[in-house]
């Protein structure tokens, strides 16, 4: 929701608050893959329980992985390779996260925590794999291939507003962490993810058809 609600707005306010990353003229995928490498300092955090210091970690990580494209658009250096690095190692820490926290419940012998964040893992996968793959056979060629085109515009142009995208989905373990209430937390990420799951496979149903 946010994503979709914001967009590219955040553009402007991100070149006021932080100038210095426009001056120097960073490349964008060494900001995204620094946020990879803090964002996993992050989930080393959280396996061992240090969930403060863990969203801290998160918390600047997702900073690098929001400013990145800012700069990417900014400097006018927008590659197909730097949205497909973006997109592979967000799903990269989503993973690491949520594992981590699985490993530290079943390491206190929690189990049923530790399956909430096995739950919450899955659907971070499935919805947007639901989505990338949704996309791909959209934009396929399949009888006709103009039509196919024709539909996979027609749906690209209406948007798509789901319950909990990967914005949401961080947000909310980061409640969790600082207000040390990380079970409800991986129990609303787990069942946003299943809503936004059955979202995104309904909306591929009904785009597909088309």
């Amino acid at each position: 929701m946010i994503k979709s609600r914001f967009g590219f707005a955040l553009d402007a306010p991100i070149q006021r608050i932080l100038p210095f990353l426009f001056r120097w003229r960073l490349n964008p995928n060494a900001l995204t893959v620094l946020g990879l490498a803090i964002s996993l300092l992050g989930a080393a955090c959280f396996a061992q329980g240090e969930f403060r210091w863990g969203a801290a970690a998160v918390a600047l990580g997702g900073l690098c992985d929001l400013v990145d494209g800012v700069v990417a658009r900014h400097l006018g250096r927008q590659t197909r390779f730097g949205a497909f690095l973006d997109s592979s190692l967000d799903r990269v820490v989503d993973a690491a996260l949520l594992s981590a926290l699985a490993v530290f419940y079943a390491g206190e012998g929690r189990a049923a925590v530790a399956w909430l964040a096995c739950a919450a893992l899955l659907f971070a996968v499935l919805a947007p794999y639901a989505k990338a793959r949704s996309d791909a056979l959209a934009s396929a060629p399949e009888g006709g291939g103009a039509g196919a085109g024709a539909a996979a515009e027609g749906a690209a142009q209406r948007g798509e507003r789901v319950f909990m995208e990967r914005a949401e989905r961080i947000l909310v373990l980061l409640a969790g962490a600082l207000l040390n209430l990380m079970p409800l937390a991986l129990a609303a990420v787990a069942v946003g993810g299943a809503v936004t799951s059955a979202q995104r496979i309904a909306a591929a149903r009904l785009r597909l058809a088309e």
